[in-house]
C-alpha cells in the first residue's frame, strides 16, 4: 500500500508611518505561494517516490513524523515514472514518480536513525524554526491529520496533510482500497483551507 504522507512564502508588505515621516516596510508571512507536493523518501537508500512529476535539482524537505523532527533536505538528481506495479495501472497515466538523489543538508546520523520519512517538495523548512505539530484535527472534522507543520514558529498550523481511501470524485470510501486521496490544507487569511487533492489509483 502506498505510504506517501513534497517554496516560497508569499510576503505581504504593509507601510507604517515612522517618526520623521519615513515609511517603514514590514514583511508579513501570508502563507505558502506554491503547494507542497508529497514524497516518501528513504534517505539512506537515496531514493523514494513522489506525487506529481519532480525535476532534477529540486529539493525535498525531510520530516520524521514519529519523532516530530525536521531533518534536513534531499536533492533530487533523477526522476521517472514509478515502476512499482501498484502504481503502474494499464491505460492510466501515473502520477507517482520514482526519485533518486542525495541528502544535501541535515545531520547524517539523525537522518539514518529515522524511521518513516515524509518529504515535501516546493517547501523550504528551517529546522531551528519549523515544528511538527502532533494530534491536529482536519478542519471541520474529527479526523486526525497525517502531518501538520508550523513553518514560521508562531505555534499555528501552516500546512496540514490528510490521507484517506476515496473514489474518483475524492469522496471518502471506507469499503475500498483501490484509491488513495491526499488533501493538502494551507493557511490562508488566518485559517486552514483545502488547497489541493491528489487522487492515486492503486493497481494491486
Amino acid at each position: 500500500m502506498l505510504r506517501l504522507a513534497s517554496v516560497g512564502l508569499l510576503v505581504g508588505v504593509s507601510a507604517l508611518a515612522a517618526p520623521g515621516g519615513k515609511v517603514v516596510r514590514i514583511e508579513r508571512n501570508r502563507g505558502l505561494r506554491t503547494i507542497p507536493r508529497i514524497c516518501e523518501v528513504a534517505p539512506v537508500a537515496k531514493n523514494g517516490n513522489c506525487l506529481g512529476q519532480p525535476s532534477p535539482g529540486e529539493r525535498v524537505a525531510l520530516i520524521d513524523q514519529e519523532r516530530a523532527l525536521v531533518l534536513g533536505e534531499f536533492r533530487i538528481n533523477e526522476a521517472g515514472p514509478a515502476q512499482d506495479a501498484a502504481f503502474a495501472c494499464p491505460g492510466v497515466v501515473t502520477s507517482v514518480f520514482r526519485i533518486a538523489g542525495v541528502v544535501s543538508s541535515g545531520d547524517p546520523d539523525v537522518i539514518a536513525d529515522s524511521g518513516r520519512v515524509i518529504g515535501l517538495r516546493n517547501l523550504s523548512l528551517d529546522p531551528k524554526v519549523a515544528r511538527v505539530l502532533k494530534d491536529q484535527n482536519v478542519p471541520n472534522t474529527q479526523d486526525r491529520a497525517d502531518l501538520a507543520l508550523d513553518i514560521d514558529g508562531n505555534g499555528r498550523v501552516d500546512y496540514l496533510l490528510f490521507r484517506y481511501f476515496c473514489d474518483e470524485a475524492n469522496n471518502p470510501v471506507q469499503t475500498s482500497d483501490r484509491r488513495l486521496c491526499f488533501d493538502t490544507y494551507l493557511e490562508r487569511g488566518g485559517h486552514l483551507s483545502k488547497a489541493h487533492t491528489e487522487n492515486i489509483q492503486l493497481c494491486y
